[in-house]
């Protein structure tokens, strides 16, 4: 393979990296960068392998292409939360709440009680939802407990709340 060649191969490479960076509106270092070998000024691997700069032979003696595939970059949705009971027994001892948003995100929750607050995190699953318990047996009965969860996905953040009572 001649230099023309290989320089022709590393623009093509360019070329493809800025134009699928510019269609997927996301940035160039969320895109696999390519690896290609330096040329061996026109020379072929010791061994015979005529594939060429770049080239690898897989089992079947067939040459590997090196391509990366990357699908569009997951964006974050908006979140729900929600509580099991809205108006929970004061003596109970946990409090379920339940955030729906993006599949695999990181969520952090907090509970804001009369005197005092608890932070509580997770990662939603792949149907995009977390269930995490807060202690209810502190919280002052007829007092409304502020529930506030913000799920984040690389630096988009959003934001929802709800809340509970405690009843006697």
């Amino acid at each position: 393979m001649n230099r023309l060649t290989v320089v022709a191969v590393a623009v093509a490479v360019v070329v493809t990296i800025t134009v699928t960076t510019l269609l997927t509106h996301s940035s160039a270092g969320s895109l696999p960068v390519p690896h290609i070998p330096a040329a061996s000024a026109g020379h072929h691997a010791a061994g015979g392998d005529s594939g060429g700069v770049g080239a690898s032979r897989g089992s079947n003696g067939g040459s590997g292409s090196g391509a990366y595939v990357s699908g569009p970059a997951p964006t974050l949705s908006a979140c729900s939360v929600t509580v099991s009971n809205p108006s929970p027994l004061q003596g109970q001892t946990a409090e379920t709440v339940t955030v729906t948003s993006t599949a695999d995100v990181q969520v952090s929750v907090v509970a804001v009680y009369a005197h005092t607050r608890s932070r509580h995190g997770g990662v939603t699953d792949s149907a995009g939802a977390v269930s995490l318990s807060l202690p209810v047996a502190h919280a002052p009965v007829g007092v409304p407990v502020s529930v506030t969860a913000t799920a984040s996905l690389r630096g988009q953040h959003v934001t929802c709340s709800t809340s509970f009572t405690p009843v006697a």
